[in-house]
């Protein structure tokens, strides 16, 4: 089989006068196997690794931050230096990951956040 994964991204703004508009057709990417995840797991107030088990090895993720006051920081394959991903109350953000990185997570503005993801590993 080939395009078991499917995927689709809209991006709209407009404020007053100024209006933009991304729509991409949907496209698919091809999965090698079958590991996939998707849970919520609590992110304390010091950084930890997302408990994305075998599908962090490369693949597609999908996160949204369910907390309503706490903001989320996705690292890269650790906590040193500058977050890869802001995510604020209700953001959500869409993304592969490269094969050789573990995506990490630490909970700047509160002792705790809910962090929801899936994950398809290619």
């Amino acid at each position: 089989m080939a395009d078991e994964l499917y995927l689709r991204t809209d991006l709209r703004f407009e404020k007053g006068t100024a209006k933009a508009d991304w729509q991409d057709e949907p496209w698919t990417v091809d999965v090698a196997g079958t590991k996939h995840k998707r849970e919520v797991q609590t992110i304390g107030a010091a950084a930890e690794a997302i408990l994305a088990g075998d599908v962090g090895v490369g693949g597609y993720f999908k996160f949204k931050n369910l907390s309503a006051t706490n903001t989320i920081l996705l690292y890269g394959d650790s906590t040193a230096g500058t977050p890869l991903v802001v995510l604020l109350p209700g953001d959500v953000a869409i993304f592969r990951v490269y094969s050789a990185a573990t995506p990490y997570a630490a909970d700047i503005t509160g002792a705790s956040a809910d962090l929801e993801f899936m994950g398809v590993a290619l």
